[in-house]
């Protein structure tokens, strides 16, 4: 079964690749880490296919059988829960931001690939069970996989809870509290993780009314000061107006005589 569930993964990705290609949506920095947060995702309809039908083969079912009966009883239901999955991050995908556009294909890139991980679940995951899983010999009839000594103790387990479920909803809400003191306490907020970038973006602000001259006066001060540095390897400076934007998050200034920015190119 986990073969089967592994040969899924480069069919969904491929799928994924060409629906992007269809939809322009580019590989980069967000595209790629949804197709990282999508990976765990896209294997749950596999996995609930290719066990349904190893849970049929265990009983004595054939594999035609086996194979259909996973598609007729589970296909609905992981629809469902697919679509619902990729609804979580419908709030991206609707942010009318600055932040919503840079995220948007996180939104795009994770709802195509689960939807295709759906597809490959109930086309591609039967047929591949079919040729690999091997067929268990028929004695006489099914038998009740579920007398198996780990599936006997589950059962307590289920039987204690249903019994105690005062107690059990009460410990639920009490790991539900915890769990939201731990995250603050512990888990930093970060919408965008922290730069990696080798530069310094330097802003230098004037007195209202000072001259261009003042201002590139004190910008070669400032330069002198940065190339001191051992760890600066170069200053480039934009007097009167900021940098060209040479990646999305700048922000970018509009000409001013009493501004200046400096790009500042550090060893790491």
């Amino acid at each position: 079964t986990g073969v089967v569930v592994a040969l899924s993964i480069p069919l969904v990705l491929a799928m994924t690749f060409l629906a992007m290609y269809f939809f322009n949506i580019d590989l980069q920095r967000i595209s790629l880490g949804s197709l990282i947060i999508a990976l765990g995702l896209l294997v749950d309809d596999a996995i609930i296919a290719v066990e349904m039908m190893a849970l049929k083969l265990e009983q004595g079912w054939s594999k035609f059988q086996a194979a259909t009966f996973a598609y007729t009883s589970t296909a609905f239901p992981m629809l469902t829960g697919t679509l619902i999955t990729a609804a979580t991050f419908l709030p991206v995908g609707l942010a009318k931001s600055m932040a919503g556009e840079y995220v948007f294909s996180l939104f795009a890139v994770v709802g195509i690939a689960l939807v295709l991980s759906w597809i490959v679940a109930v086309v591609f995951t039967p047929y591949l069970g079919y040729v690999l899983l091997p067929a268990k010999p028929h004695h006489g009839g099914e038998h009740d996989v579920y007398q198996k000594p780990f599936y006997q103790r589950f059962r307590r387990t289920v039987e204690w809870c249903l019994d105690h479920r005062k107690t059990v909803i009460a410990a639920t809400l009490a790991a539900f509290v915890v769990s939201l003191l731990a995250f603050k306490l512990f888990v930093a907020q970060q919408f965008f993780p922290s730069s990696n970038r080798p530069e310094l973006m330097v802003d230098m602000w004037l007195p209202r009314g000072a001259s261009y001259h003042a201002t590139l006066e004190q910008v070669q001060k400032l330069e002198k000061l940065a190339k001191a540095d051992p760890n600066v390897l170069s200053v480039t400076s934009y007097v009167g107006s900021g940098s060209p934007r040479f990646y999305l998050p700048l922000d970018q200034q509009q000409q001013h005589i009493n501004y200046a920015q400096l790009m500042v190119m550090t060893r790491d």
